[in-house]
C-alpha cells in the first residue's frame, strides 16, 4: 500500500505542473523558440493521462457485469492504452532526443549544468517555460531508468507466466518445492 501511495505522491505534483505549465504558456513561443517538442511531449502526458483515468474507470465500473467479460474485455482495452501511451511517450520523447540530446538525456554534463533555452524576460511567464524544461527531463530520465528495468519485468513476468502454464495454477514455491524441482 505505501509503494502505491509514494507512486500517486510523484505522480500527481507532475501531472499539476504539467497543466501549470501548459495552460500558463503560449503555444507559439513554444514554436518561435524551436521547442515545439517540449510542448507536444507535455500536452501528450496530460491527454495520456486524463484518457488512461478515463479508461480506468471505466475498466472499474465494468465490474457490475453478472459474467465478467465486460471487465476482462476492458482490462484488455486498458492494458492496449498503457501500452499505446508508453509508445507515445517513447516518440515524443524521442523527438526531444533529436532536437536538444545535450540537455535531455541525463548522461551529459549539459543536463546537469544549463538550461536549455534562454528566456527573455519580456517574455510571458517566463520561469513556466523553465519549469517544463525541468519536466522534459524528469520525463526522460524515467524513460530512460523504465528502459533498462524493462528487460528484467518482462524477463520476471514471462517466468511467472511459464509456471502458472505449468502447473495450472500458480504457488510459490516452498523450500520443500524448491529442492523437489532440482
Amino acid at each position: 500500500m505505501t509503494e502505491q501511495q509514494s507512486n500517486n505522491n510523484l505522480n500527481f505534483p507532475i501531472l499539476v505542473c504539467s497543466m501549470i505549465v501548459i495552460f500558463g504558456t503560449k503555444q507559439q513561443e513554444w514554436y518561435d523558440m524551436d521547442y515545439q517538442s517540449y510542448y507536444n511531449l507535455l500536452l501528450f502526458s496530460l491527454v495520456s493521462t486524463a484518457s488512461l483515468l478515463a479508461m480506468g474507470c471505466l475498466s472499474a465500473s465494468s465490474l457490475v457485469c453478472k459474467d465478467g467479460t465486460c471487465f476482462k474485455i476492458f482490462i484488455l482495452c486498458y492494458y492496449l492504452a498503457v501500452l499505446c501511451v508508453l509508445v507515445g511517450f517513447y516518440i515524443c520523447i524521442g523527438m526531444v532526443w533529436h532536437h536538444d540530446k545535450k540537455h535531455s538525456i541525463l548522461f551529459y554534463w549539459d543536463f546537469w549544468t544549463e538550461w536549455s533555452f534562454t528566456m527573455k524576460h519580456s517574455a510571458h511567464n517566463h520561469p513556466l517555460y523553465y519549469m517544463g524544461d525541468v519536466l522534459v527531463r524528469i520525463y526522460s530520465t524515467c524513460l530512460i531508468v523504465l528502459t533498462c528495468c524493462m528487460p528484467c519485468l518482462l524477463a520476471c513476468g514471462g517466468a511467472v507466466l511459464g509456471s502458472m502454464k505449468e502447473d495450472d495454477e500458480f504457488q510459490l514455491p516452498t523450500s520443500g518445492g524448491l529442492s523437489s524441482r532440482l
